[in-house]
């Protein structure tokens, strides 16, 4: 990295720091925690075991975009992991479509006791997955679909070279894959999940236009869903709507869900029967994140 990029770096790391809730009061020491992680990993050119939420463990090493903001923050998407963390309960079902590595799915699994469902088409990155899976010992909790979610069954073309970001794609390279996809309807069957999670890289509309059923249920108390410019649109929020799916903001340290209209800069949580899901929240066990039992 030359060092203008580097200077550049440092200087978004440290305002995102600043902003973080575990790490807004020592910049100073994670900024030290960062640097310390890089030349770790790059000195044994090989990943770390990371504790991470409530004592699950991840394996993260430089170049793992899904997982190595966990090192540098505590927990990086922190108001969403918190929430999913808070409300599920041994016997939920979470449907976690976009998995990545797995760091929700695991967390869900060995944090609370709940089914998971856990989606990834990448083959490299469903290795990834399934390593997370028997490091934790949630095999019993965890059950891997190695598929793509889309609005009809068939084959899409898949980026396989981007890490996290591995997205479906119109324009296929060379490293790109034919992969099979599903509708969420079919994935989910007769079960009704209590949390979907959907982080699909702009591939969101067409996962929720094979949804129709699941997003009926009475059962499904919450959607996460990764709102891209794609998503972002009347018809979408109209669709939710339809559904009783209204978007919502967590503060996990009052154990606060407050209804609002704004869709969230990068995920949004839409909720179903805002009272049950303030009751589980404010009634969740206590949940280490950081150094900060939440």
């Amino acid at each position: 990295m030359n060092p203008a990029n580097f200077i550049r770096t440092i200087w978004h790391l440290r305002r995102h720091l600043s902003l973080h809730p575990l790490t807004r009061d020592n910049v100073t020491r994670s900024l030290f925690r960062f640097g310390r992680y890089q030349i770790a990993w790059r000195a044994a050119r090989a990943p770390t075991v990371l504790e991470w939420v409530g004592g699950t463990r991840l394996i993260v090493g430089a170049g793992m975009r899904g997982v190595t903001g966990e090192a540098y923050l505590g927990v990086n998407e922190f108001a969403d992991v918190m929430f999913v963390a808070h409300l599920l309960r041994p016997g939920d079902l979470l449907v976690d479509v976009g998995a990545n590595v797995g760091s929700y799915s695991v967390m869900a699994a060995k944090v609370t006791g709940a089914d998971v469902i856990a989606v990834e088409p990448i083959p490299a990155t469903v290795h990834q997955l399934e390593d997370h899976i028997r490091l934790n010992r949630v095999e019993n909790l965890v059950e891997v679909e190695a598929v793509g979610v889309s609005e009809k069954p068939g084959e899409l073309w898949f980026t396989a070279a981007e890490d996290a970001l591995n997205h479906v794609t119109d324009a296929p390279d060379l490293n790109a894959m034919r992969i099979p996809v599903t509708t969420l309807d079919a994935l989910v069957g007769d079960r009704t999940p209590t949390c979907i999670k959907i982080d699909v890289e702009q591939h969101e509309l067409a996962v929720i236009a094979g949804a129709e059923k699941t997003l009926s249920l009475a059962g499904l108390r919450a959607v996460l869903i990764e709102t891209g410019p794609a998503i972002r649109t009347e018809e979408f929020r109209r669709t939710f709507a339809k559904h009783g799916l209204h978007p919502h903001s967590y503060d996990p340290l009052n154990r606060k869900l407050t209804r609002t209209e704004e869709l969230g800069y990068h995920n949004t949580l839409f909720v179903k029967d805002a009272a049950f899901v303030a009751a589980r929240l404010r009634e969740a066990p206590l949940v280490k994140a950081g150094a900060r039992t939440i």
